[in-house]
Order: structure tokens, then sequence, then C-alpha cells
């Protein structure tokens, strides 16, 4: 599959972006009726809960640990059973890959990015990437970007959403690489 035949892909180029600089486009997703936000939101949050709620095994005798969200992963459990609304204190974005390289079609499982005030999981998937940041700290600009509750939905797109991957992939790789060497 090319990158202009992702239906969301293809859905995005066909819309005018809201801004645009010269590394990403911004489009207001919840004004796209092609677009069903709930259905991204709840797919996000369930590989997130899924790569909490269980230690996964990465490589000859490691895991990734359970319970990368904390006290945030039974609010995810309870939003994904429909419980509970998406959890506060929690921000999601979405990146979609404008362009069409071998790393687009990459996967990363769910993964700990840098820790601050707040913490931040990623993972890729097929041309989306996906950001989650957790906690009471999550600066307000990064709540105002939020695929859930920011205006309009943003979701965005870059051209180098490749240069991203292959940066994200390296880092995964030493990481791996050193947990089994432990």
């Amino acid at each position: 599959m090319k990158v202009d035949e992702f239906p969301l892909h293809a859905n995005l180029v066909a819309a005018a972006p809201v801004t645009t600089t010269p590394d990403v486009k911004t489009f207001h997703a919840g004004a796209l009726s092609e677009i069903n936000v709930d259905r991204i939101v709840y797919f996000a949050a369930s590989v997130f809960w899924r790569a909490s709620a269980h230690a996964w095994p990465i490589g000859r005798n490691t895991t990734q640990d359970a319970g990368i969200l904390g006290p945030y992963e039974e609010r995810f459990r309870k939003y994904l059973l429909a419980e509970k609304g998406f959890p506060e204190n929690c921000a999601l974005w979405v990146m979609v890959a404008e362009n069409n390289t071998p790393a687009v079609f990459s996967m990363l499982a769910p993964y700990r990015g840098p820790i601050r005030s707040w913490h931040t999981y990623k993972f890729v998937f097929l041309g989306i990437g996906f950001e989650l940041f957790v906690g009471r700290a999550i600066p307000q600009d990064y709540r105002e970007m939020c695929f859930v509750r920011g205006a309009g939905n943003p979701i965005y797109m870059s051209d180098r959403f490749s240069d991203r991957i292959v940066g994200e992939m390296w880092m995964s790789i030493q990481r791996t690489r050193n947990l089994i060497k432990k």
C-alpha cells in the first residue's frame, strides 16, 4: 500500500490545512466527516493501555515493564470500557506521514519517551505516529494541541515524519540492545 492509498492520508491531502509551517501542516479532524476521531482515539488508547497492562517480551530474557501508565492505567481501562471519558491530565497527539518512504510503513511498539514533569509515551503504526502525554504538569500548549480535546481535534501531517521515525527506531534499537546485554 502506498501512503496516497491510505484513507486517512488521502482525506488530509484533500483537505485544506488550518495552519502550515515549513515542517508541519495542521488540520482540524473534527471538521472532516471522513475522519472518525473517536475511533482513532480509541485505537491509540487501547494500544497504550495494552502496553501498560502486560509485560511484553522485547528480547531474550528481557521484557518491557508493565504499568507504564502508572495511576492512569485504570483510567484508560475505564475509558476503553466506555465507563469514563478520555482521562484527564492526558494529551494525545496524532501525526500522519506526508511522504511515501519505507520508514512510513514501520511499526514501533509503545515505548517511554522523555520524562519531564510529565511522562511521554509513543508508538508508530503504518504512517501514523501517536504521542501520549500523561501528568498534571503537561504544558498548556501541549494540551491545546491534543487530538482529543484541542480545538477542532488537531491532527498533524509532516514531510519530516520519516526522519523522525528513523531516529526513533535507532533509539529503540539502542534501548533494546542495552536491555538484552543486562
